[in-house]
């Protein structure tokens, strides 16, 4: 039978499914997408925390670099279009206010991963490299972190980067994310050498099976987060490997070593500082169960280690300071110290900078 009135075939039936299908696939896609952009906009009415998060959501995004494998932006103008009110960049990839603001003053710079960034400061303002601006006027700090770098990415930094732009002083405040990444270096059959920086192995999957992201994932990036985040199966943490996380230590030590030989030849003096770490303090209400033990154990190494020169070891720097260090719980508060296991809050990060404003003006080692 033919005519407006003929009954729909199996083929036609299957396809008008399939479109519709697809239909409803990409609407729900267009409003996750949607969703996401009007939860960024309208942020001021979550909590204090959620909104520093979604904030500092573009700066976690890792973007190939020639040098540095993983870093902001290749083009400067994408670097400045990440900014907004609470965090921004200059078009060399420093947190602003970037060397262009020195007026003349000695530069010094601060490297490390996201705790030096600032990831959770309220603005730019309240960075540690901003609170050292505003309490001394011998340097110009410039804010040279980068979220989830490690120390040979650090040493890169100096070497391509920052020892051009003739430095008086570097500072190298880090060493948590050296740690949890040497505790992560056996992965399968494969040991990573020391010194790898985060997401290799996703990397690595895509070269060695010739494919990136999938299909859907590219069409349908809302939906297919979505998908892995409620299927994906747990699976338990492996132990962290004793040899892995000593290995990885002397890497560490080792980048600190030649970053310092790097500054030193460029006339500028050369600090290293291990970081504060929730797991690390005493008087934190973190229960002894749920401590760290990859940094515990990466900090264990490193007390004998032989640094190149002055050493400032913050790892459990706030138990000097204060009778409980509190951590951020649903919300982050005005006490708090600690956001989460590394990264501190405006409090934590002035108290810092007071400290190693004690540290430069002493050639002693603390």
């Amino acid at each position: 039978m033919t005519g407006p009135s003929a009954p729909l075939t199996a083929p036609r039936l299957a396809f008008g499914l399939l479109l519709a299908a697809l239909a409803v696939v990409m609407g729900l896609e267009i409003l996750f997408q949607y969703r996401a952009a009007v939860k960024l906009a309208f942020a001021k009415d979550t909590t204090h925390l959620a909104r520093l998060e979604l904030a500092y959501t573009p700066f976690s995004l890792k973007h190939f670099h020639p040098h540095y494998f993983f870093f902001f932006p290749l083009q400067a103008d994408a670097r400045l279009a990440l900014g907004n009110d609470v965090c921004s960049l200059d078009r060399d990839g420093f947190r602003e206010p970037g060397p262009g603001h020195a007026a003349g003053k000695p530069l010094a710079f601060l490297l490390g991963g996201s705790a030096a960034f600032g990831d959770y400061a309220s603005s730019n303002a309240t960075t540690i490299t901003s609170f050292l601006n505003a309490a001394q006027d011998d340097y110009f700090f410039v804010n040279a972190g980068v979220p989830s770098w490690n120390s040979t990415q650090e040493l890169y930094r100096v070497a391509m980067q920052i020892i051009d732009l003739k430095p008086a002083l570097v500072i190298a405040y880090d060493g948590a994310n050296d740690a949890v990444l040497a505790a992560e270096q056996v992965t399968g059959d494969a040991t990573v050498p020391a010194g790898s920086f985060e997401g290799f192995e996703q990397v690595r999957a895509i070269v060695d099976d010739g494919a990136g992201p999938s299909l859907p994932e590219r069409l349908f990036p809302e939906l297919m987060h979505r998908f892995w985040k409620y299927t994906a199966v747990e699976q338990p943490e492996a132990p962290a490997s004793a040899a892995a996380i000593e290995a990885g230590a002397r890497r560490y030590v080792l980048n600190h070593h030649r970053m310092a030989e790097l500054s030193r030849a460029a006339g500028a003096r050369f600090i290293s500082v291990f970081q504060p770490v929730a797991s690390l303090h005493a008087r934190t209400p973190i229960a002894a169960d749920d401590r760290d033990s990859r940094i515990v154990e990466f900090h264990r190494h490193l007390q004998a280690a032989q640094w190149p020169g002055e050493f400032v070891d913050l790892a459990a720097f706030f138990d000097t300071e204060l009778e409980t260090v509190p951590i951020a719980d649903s919300d982050l508060a005005d006490n708090d110290i600690f956001v989460d296991e590394v990264h501190l809050s405006d409090r934590g990060n002035a108290m810092v900078a007071r400290r190693l404003l004690q540290a430069l003006a002493s050639r002693a080692t603390p």
